[in-house]
């Protein structure tokens, strides 16, 4: 009894590698958008996440909080004590949000010991937002956050 054996060739393992290299390279640009658009969704909501937090600050502790951008990352503070951070998103010191992503806000996010928004004078304001865009793809989300602490993702570009 004769025995053959099947195998692959080696043209036929060069053509299924070509092809997959070709599918590869056709799919990485929508991998790459894919990972830009949830860094951009992941420091939106480390901005909403920071926002919350600073406003149960205020209410619990009965002191004005701000909310602050430092090194790529958000910042509670005391409204009176520049040194003390309660709280920083990202959590670990040495983590930042993606350096691609550009942080921007009209105004420092600050609340009242009542959770109310206020400006710098520590006046009662209607609204304050964050702007983050990726330099990458110029997609921004704005998060906009109104006087009594509720926040809205607007997304735009991209």
């Amino acid at each position: 009894m004769r025995h053959t054996e099947r195998a692959f060739t080696l043209i036929e393992l060069m053509v299924v590698v070509a092809i997959l290299g070709i599918l590869t390279t056709l799919g990485y640009p929508s991998f790459e958008r894919a990972v830009r658009h949830r860094a951009l969704d992941a420091a939106a909501h480390g901005a909403a996440t920071t926002v919350n937090q600073a406003r149960y600050l205020a209410m619990t502790k009965r002191k004005y909080m701000s909310v602050y951008i430092s090194n790529n990352s958000f910042i509670v503070r005391p409204d009176n004590n520049t040194n003390l951070v309660l709280f920083r998103y990202p959590n670990n010191p040495s983590a930042k949000i993606d350096s691609k992503i550009k942080l921007e806000n009209s105004n420092w996010v600050k609340f009242s010991p009542t959770a109310l928004l206020v400006d710098g004078n520590k006046l009662p304001t209607s609204s304050v937002s964050i702007t983050l865009t990726d330099t990458v793809t110029n997609e921004a989300i704005t998060v906009a956050i109104n006087a009594v602490g509720a926040i809205e993702f607007i997304r735009s570009g991209g």
